[in-house]
């Protein structure tokens, strides 16, 4: 194994026993490495659509119980350039993020009905 997947391994392993981690889980979230060592919290929903949430502290929350603000980040998996569908939008706690992410995503999907 090399030294990078080592690193991701122990990441998703202390990311998973953190408490937001613990919350994020089981609302359906994984540790994701969106590149450059930077990692989120991924939800895929239905219609080709995930979210990817951070801190804005070091990305995954790994090292803290709760982060000032989670930045919440709606994307589709087929779009080429990467962009978010809905940008700006955040929350204080994880559980906020949780839920404006569901109902951002809700929104979209139903607009997109």
């Amino acid at each position: 194994m090399t030294k990078f997947f080592t690193w991701l391994d122990d990441v998703c392993r202390k990311a998973k026993k953190s408490k937001p981690g613990k919350v994020l889980m089981a609302a359906g979230f994984t540790v994701y490495h969106t590149g450059g060592g930077c990692l989120a919290w991924r939800k895929d929903y239905p219609g080709k659509v995930y979210v990817l949430l951070t801190d804005d502290v070091d990305g995954a929350n790994l090292n803290l119980d709760e982060s000032d603000d989670w930045l919440i980040g709606i994307y589709r998996d087929d779009d080429v350039d990467g962009e978010p569908l809905i940008e700006d939008a955040t929350a204080e706690t994880v559980a906020g993020a949780i839920k404006a992410a569901d109902e951002a995503v809700a929104k979209h999907t139903a607009k997109e009905g």
